[in-house]
């Protein structure tokens, strides 16, 4: 792509990926301290035996889960699983020579069509930006100029925009409608097209995708309000199949355009894979454990409220994983829009800190541990596996 760089250098739009500030360890510890009433020492080695332990949690882990709380158990602070031992897990639940299936995995468009290919409902990229000309069924947009030209079309608009490798929601955006030269994005604030087109030619060289505006279902609507939320199934491969470990639902706060982790004003919920109910939530800014009984955006009841559509939005997690036999686990992102639900995206190494805030607790219990040793022997990993406590 052509280089923007002389054009408001380093003015950032997409901002899902804030900066994030210096965390301020030794106050966290003596808060910590504070509310359970012991020595600071005593929490320091608590953090080291956990961080150098089997367990393997940093310290920002051992705050972020308020592993310090009295009222937990040894087993219940056991519980918690870090993202490094989740990642040698869901890499042992991967056959031999999948890093190339998960280099595919990660591309969203490329996803995209295979699953269009296998006749399961996705959503529909109306155009990519990228620095390489391909063919593809829709406009290749290779230059900041180009981009700017479709950005301009107001017929085109309202549209979703993301960066075909990112995670988190980190550059996604809705943008609306063209006042003048400004485009109107989806939380109030207002760019000029020219430096937001700029913006993505340089800092998306690999691909930005345009993509229709998923509108939710009317009754999750009112559950979590007007920006769809994604819904989370954790699919293992058992001894019968694909099967959900856990569901949980992903709610965007007030003025977000995205349900992406880094927004603290989003919230995760936890789902009954059986029922399709919420079982409990819990806002992401909130000290984990905290239960958030209303929608913050809505003010729906939330714990018992039924999600739409739940039942075909597994099966269809189900479906997409049979097109991967030979891979032990997958974590499906699917959209309950008003037209039934879609997948957004498959990530091939799902990550475990949102689930356990969305749980209030540690992510390892007897029946998740016996489902994910039972996928491991379907893939004929024999345990122990190095960092991985089951």
């Amino acid at each position: 792509m052509q280089s923007m760089q002389g054009l408001n250098a380093g003015q950032k739009v997409l901002t899902a990926g804030k900066m994030q500030k210096a965390v301020d360890i030794y106050g966290l510890l003596l808060k910590a301290s504070r509310e359970r009433q012991v020595s600071p020492l005593k929490i320091t080695v608590e953090i080291l035996r956990r961080a150098f332990g089997k367990q393997r949690l940093t310290p920002l882990d051992f705050f972020a889960f308020r592993l310090y709380r009295a009222d937990l158990t040894a087993a219940e602070r056991d519980a918690f699983v870090s993202e490094t031992e989740i990642t040698a897990l869901n890499t042992a639940l991967r056959p031999a020579g999948a890093a190339s299936l998960s280099g595919l995995i990660s591309n969203k468009l490329l996803t995209e069509l295979l699953l269009k290919g296998a006749g399961l409902p996705t959503s529909k990229t109306l155009a990519v930006a990228q620095r390489v000309p391909a063919s593809l069924p829709f406009p290749v947009l290779t230059s900041a100029a180009a981009v700017e030209a479709f950005l301009r079309d107001k017929e085109r608009l309202p549209i979703f925009g993301k960066p075909n490798g990112a995670s988190l929601g980190i550059g996604a955006a809705s943008f609306l409608r063209l006042e003048g030269d400004d485009l109107v994005l989806g939380d109030g604030s207002r760019s000029p097209v020219k430096v937001l087109s700029a913006e993505i030619a340089r800092d998306y060289p690999d691909g930005y995708l345009f993509q229709d505006i998923l509108v939710p279902h009317p009754e999750l609507e009112r559950l979590i309000g007007p920006i769809i939320g994604t819904l989370r199934v954790l699919s293992l491969w058992l001894r019968e199949g694909p099967k959900p470990l856990f569901v949980m639902l992903k709610m965007p706060g007030p003025g977000a355009m995205v349900d992406g982790a880094l927004s603290g004003s989003n919230a995760a919920a936890l789902v009954d894979p059986k029922t399709g109910r919420i079982l409990r939530a819990q806002l992401l800014s909130a000290p984990i454990g905290e239960d958030l009984a209303h929608s913050h955006v809505t003010g729906a009841p939330l714990p018992g409220a039924e999600l739409p559509d739940f039942a075909q939005a597994l099966a269809l997690a189900r479906a997409a994983h049979l097109l991967f036999p030979n891979h032990g686990v997958f974590g499906f992102d699917i959209m309950l829009t008003a037209k039934g639900p879609v997948i957004n995206e498959i990530n091939s190494s799902p990550l475990s800190s949102l689930v356990q805030n969305a749980r209030g607790n540690g992510l390892y219990d007897d029946a998740i541990k016996a489902s994910y040793r039972e996928a491991l022997a379907v893939q004929g990993v024999r345990l122990p596996i190095k960092g991985v406590r089951l």
